[in-house]
């Protein structure tokens, strides 16, 4: 008498290859369309401040960059201007932020300072009465109270399609009001670079083509290995029936 074979339950074995088969899918089509990410560093090439009370002096090449209300300058208003070369930024990339920094050396009180763009400017030439104007509203505006510390503005809202990018720093409060901060020429302590700052987090944007070419292949590998289990599926389905006629 012949001994019949009850059909079989999938094996814990083919169930553990099709988690491993799972998981390689996600990690491959993860690897496919990553897209990496960079950060670069600038200071700035030009910088300088203007007076209101000599609105025809010049004052390039100084240690420090003034904003506000300056005591050594009877209270008069300073702006401060900056340019930033930034032709070593890679084309075609997605900008994820930029951020602004300046170490203080003198800060009278809290009060707002605020960082806008302005256009192009000579440092050795601008002045008061030739200086591009500031626009009322800003990128930017922080809280600055502190001597010997770096502040930093968040200007990710900025859109750079220029290789040179011009900043200024004001402040609107009151005629007291006065905060100093190293310029390009300032010193490098022994705790890093105190020059201004600008940094820019960027992503690689891939072309329209390269981007249907990453997504093209991760669905074609989720295909395969999709295909490849329905065939071993369908293997085991004629194996167990195969067993259970005999």
């Amino acid at each position: 008498m012949n001994k019949k074979i009850r059909p079989k339950k999938l094996s814990t074995r083919l169930v553990g290859f099709f988690l491993i088969v799972f998981l390689l899918i996600l990690t491959q089509i993860t690897q496919i369309n990553a897209i990496p990410t960079a950060s670069k560093r600038y200071a700035p090439n030009f910088d300088t401040f203007i007076n209101l009370g000599d609105g025809d002096s010049n004052y390039g090449g100084q240690e420090y960059l003034r904003v506000g209300y300056s005591t050594e300058y009877d209270f008069y208003n300073n702006k401060a201007l900056l340019a930033f070369n930034l032709a070593t930024l890679p084309a075609d990339i997605v900008i994820n932020s930029i951020l602004f920094s300046v170490y203080w050396t003198s800060v009278s009180e809290t009060f707002n300072v605020s960082v806008c763009r302005i256009s192009t400017f000579d440092e050795y030439s601008v002045t008061w009465n030739t200086a591009p104007s500031f626009p009322t509203s800003s990128l930017d505006s922080i809280l600055v109270g502190s001597d010997w510390e770096r502040t930093t503005w968040d200007l990710s809202s900025l859109f750079i399609n220029t290789s040179m990018l011009y900043l200024g720093i004001f402040t609107t409060t009151d005629t007291t009001d006065y905060c100093r901060f190293y310029s390009r020429e300032g010193e490098n302590s022994i705790l890093g670079d105190d020059r201004p700052r600008l940094t820019i987090d960027y992503s690689s944007s891939p072309s329209p083509s390269n981007s249907d070419s990453y997504t093209s292949s991760g669905f074609e590998l989720f295909i395969v290995f999709t295909s490849l289990s329905i065939l071993i599926i369908f293997l085991q389905i004629v194996k167990q029936k195969k067993v259970l006629k005999e």
